[in-house]
């Protein structure tokens, strides 16, 4: 009888190892399809990156581009600016040159100063006083630097706009 339980433990030891060693073998199978679509994701993952980087290292070099363009449109146009108010306050210095040998004080009937003869000429802007004069002549070098700011402004924006429309269409291809 001894031996029947020796021989009957014995095959049931066997029937438990080979069921653990079964069940060990699924768990293996199953870990090792987990490792692979763990390895699969982290490719693809990789991949998606990898492309991601791509496309902004393009998209840097647009704007890079787009950027060096627009700081030279505007570089030209505040020289352009620059170039045009010197040529301002140069006119303004002939003018003010010239009107320094107006006189200073108007006739009180007319506002106007007086000719030679006494007659007003009228308001050609010959007979205006000299403060009078340098005050307009101030006046009109005001406004011809507010057109040139203005110019330039204009040229700024349209060159930050057409540069913006640039990018925009490298990142649409």
């Amino acid at each position: 009888m001894f031996d029947w339980i020796k021989n009957n433990l014995i095959i049931v030891l066997l029937v438990a190892l080979a069921a653990a060693m079964g069940l060990a073998g699924v768990q293996t199978i199953r870990l090792s399809h987990a490792e692979t679509r763990f390895a699969e994701y982290q490719t693809y993952v990789a991949k998606v990156n990898r492309e991601r980087v791509e496309a902004f290292a393009v998209d840097l070099i647009a704007a890079r581009v787009v950027e060096t363009k627009l700081r030279d449109q505007i570089d030209d146009s505040k020289r352009k600016k620059d170039e045009e108010l010197a040529a301002i306050n140069g006119r303004l210095r002939v003018a003010l040159d010239g009107l320094r040998n107006r006189p200073t004080e108007r006739s009180a009937a007319t506002g106007f100063t007086t000719s030679p003869a006494g007659n007003p000429e009228g308001a050609t802007g010959a007979q205006l006083s000299g403060p009078d004069g340098n005050f307009l002549a101030g006046e009109a070098a005001r406004a011809d630097t507010l057109r040139a700011a203005l110019t330039s402004c204009y040229r700024d924006y349209d060159a930050a706009r057409d540069g913006l429309k640039l990018y925009g269409d490298g990142l649409n291809k």
